[in-house]
């Protein structure tokens, strides 16, 4: 437990949403994950939520490993364009926790 961040500030958000941070860098700004889907499961709400609120970063929080891992694949699948009409999901982003 020695690497766990004590306050979401020490997180290493960058990694989940890159294209956020990126585009955000120059101006100084720091993106807040300001939404959170608690047990996000199969990330229904969160690809519904993503376009309605562009500029928001959303966070999926679900304790299913391999359910994350879909999600993540899914995520990441949306934002190259990959099987869908669109690229998108660039503002939201999965974990697993409890």
């Amino acid at each position: 437990f020695e690497n766990t961040p004590t306050k979401p500030a020490d997180f290493d958000w960058k990694s989940f949403y890159p294209e956020a941070f990126e585009s955000n860098e120059k101006n100084g700004v720091i993106p807040k994950v300001e939404m959170a889907d608690i047990g996000c499961g199969f990330g229904g709400l969160l690809f519904s939520l993503s376009p309605l609120f562009p500029d928001k970063l959303i966070l999926g929080i679900e304790i299913r490993e391999k359910v994350v891992e879909y999600v993540s694949t899914k995520i990441l699948d949306h934002r190259k364009g990959v099987d869908c009409v669109s690229p998108e999901a660039f503002n939201i982003a999965v974990l697993r926790t409890n």
